[in-house]
């Protein structure tokens, strides 16, 4: 049996998806092990129940080829000299896999924040909502800025991508010209990843299912939806919540 921890930084959704990616990571595209999360309030706690652990990541997962990618990277603008944040994953993760792995087998390992972190990737909005021009840093004065862009390190924001591209809800309302785009999440309270997975993937394409009025429909929808399919107890997952980004 290896443990992992994930500890909460109060950025929820990010540490969601990081603990849904850390999963994904160790097991694979489909499920190797049977990987768990717990949620147990002040991190999650990933346990994997096997004798040796993978020494690198499932090219697979890098090679599934989902919208969803551009749902997690839409805010990248193409420069020059600058990589797509897609290559910069998949180079992080076939190069740190096995760091990722060990710094995450230590119970005190807390992702590093900061505009000048060495090697830091840019924290999209789309993984938590802290990281948008309005919340990112304090604002002072009359004169608007949108601030410096949030970074945090590679290997915490890699597994937080992965999470995001295979587990995040992604849906757009419409009012009038304005548009608002939501992402939603179980929370998991105790889930075996396997059939989280399942379970995400029967919820399927719910883009044309879900009432789209507003983001609060948007969100009541789901979550019921999410219900239905609890309560036929097929799943080996139990959720406290459903987070969100709006």
């Amino acid at each position: 049996m290896h443990n992992f921890t994930i500890n909460k930084t109060g950025l929820e959704m990010f540490d969601v998806f990081r603990a849904y990616g850390l999963a994904l990571a160790i097991s694979g595209r489909y499920g190797k092990y049977r990987t768990s999360i717990q949620d147990v309030g002040y991190a999650f706690k990933i346990n994997v129940p096997t004798r040796s652990l993978p020494t690198e990541i499932d090219q697979g997962l890098l090679e599934e080829k989902m919208e969803k990618w551009e749902d997690v990277f839409g805010t990248f603008r193409k420069r020059e000299k600058t990589k797509h944040p897609k290559e910069r994953l998949k180079e992080i993760l076939e190069e740190d896999y096995e760091k990722i792995l060990e710094i995450h087998q230590k119970p005190d390992f807390m992702p590093k924040f900061g505009n000048r972190l060495k090697d830091g990737m840019t924290l999209y909005q789309s993984i938590d909502n802290s990281a948008s021009k309005g919340f990112r840093e304090e604002k002072r004065g009359y004169t608007y800025s949108e601030g410096t862009q949030l970074k945090v390190d590679k290997y915490s924001w890699a597994i937080a991508c992965l999470g995001a591209a295979f587990f995040g809800k992604w849906f757009r309302s419409f009012q009038g010209k304005n548009s608002i785009k939501i992402s939603l999440i179980p929370n998991p309270l105790k889930v075996l990843l396997i059939s989280h997975r399942d379970l995400h993937f029967k919820l399927g394409d719910l883009d044309k299912k879900i009432c789209k009025i507003s983001g609060t429909t948007i969100i009541a929808h789901y979550t019921l939806k999410l219900i239905r399919f609890l309560a036929t107890k097929s799943f080996h997952v139990k959720y406290d919540s459903v987070v969100f980004n709006v």
